[in-house]
């Protein structure tokens, strides 16, 4: 028997914006390393600076495999079989943030109308095959029959993750002197010490329960209600690779239009920080014959 399911593409968008006067103070948090403290890069203050943030996320789910099932033993009210063959397992994330900012007053060679446009993106990808096995009971009662199947794979899973990020600031001309535009490698929170892709294999374990109840309502109509859970012990969640911890040296913002140099601890830092995954569902379906 082969199976597969999908759940699509799932997008989140979050945004906020503030102009001159209005609240509230838009700032993105993280801690400098360069002095050892917290602080804020202001994207909407009063007077200051005016923008926006938004905040991306997608999500991709997919599965699939091809089992050879081998019958066990039965009595009165059902059977149970062996399941065994291969298992394929993929989970994708995307997080992307980015702002926009507007200055309201000179700061340095930055003009009042000088933009800066910034965006940090970290995307993974879990790719897991393995070899699976399992068993699958059947047990009817009258009018009621009961399908449930449990399964462990275990194989390996590939680790991908890519980080990028960019900043451009513009500087407007004017009657007397031409505008400028620079262009820097990095966001906020993704620099040249952890922009690029990274990837590594590791072995991993995958369970799956399916339960499934039905209660034929008449010959020809038949309800079903039924559950499903899959798990992965080893992935990469788009979330878990920021480090906000970053060293402000480098930053390019509208006190350092060009970008700056590193100096001091390499921040921020490529994390390949793994957790657990787990998905479930429920499904309600009716059946009808002719």
């Amino acid at each position: 028997q082969a199976d597969w399911f999908l759940v699509g593409n799932d997008k989140g968008t979050c945004s906020w914006a503030s102009d001159s006067d209005a609240s509230p103070i838009l700032a993105r948090p993280f801690y400098d390393a360069s002095v050892g403290q917290s602080d804020a890069a202001k994207v909407a203050y009063p007077g200051v600076v005016a923008g926006a943030i938004a905040v991306n996320a997608t999500s991709e789910l997919k599965s699939g495999g091809a089992l050879l099932r081998k019958y066990l033993t039965s009595g009165n009210q059902g059977r149970i079989d062996v399941l065994g063959g291969y298992r394929h397992f993929c989970y994708r994330e995307a997080l992307s943030v980015t702002d926009t900012r507007k200055l309201l007053v000179p700061v340095g060679i930055c003009r009042a109308g000088t933009t800066l446009d910034s965006f940090d993106q970290f995307a993974t990808e879990n790719d897991f095959d393995g070899g699976e096995l399992g068993i699958a009971a059947e047990v009817q009662r009258g009018s009621w029959s009961l399908n449930l199947s449990g399964k462990v794979a275990l194989g390996r899973v590939g680790q991908h993750l890519n980080i990028n990020g960019a900043t451009t600031i513009a500087i407007p001309e004017t009657d007397s002197e031409p505008g400028q535009t620079f262009g820097h490698t990095g966001g906020l929170l993704t620099q040249a010490t952890n922009i690029g892709y990274y990837s590594r294999g590791e072995p991993a374990v995958l369970p799956e329960l399916d339960v499934n109840i039905e209660y034929h309502v008449t010959e020809r109509c038949t309800v079903s209600l039924g559950y499903a859970f899959v798990g992965l012990n080893r992935v990469l969640r788009s979330g878990d690779q920021i480090d906000a911890v970053v060293n402000s040296t480098q930053l390019a913002d509208f006190s350092q239009p060009a970008g700056g140099t590193l100096l001091g601890q390499p921040r921020p830092a490529v994390l390949m920080r793994e957790t657990e995954f787990w998905a479930q569902g429920i499904s309600l379906g009716v059946q009808l014959a002719h």
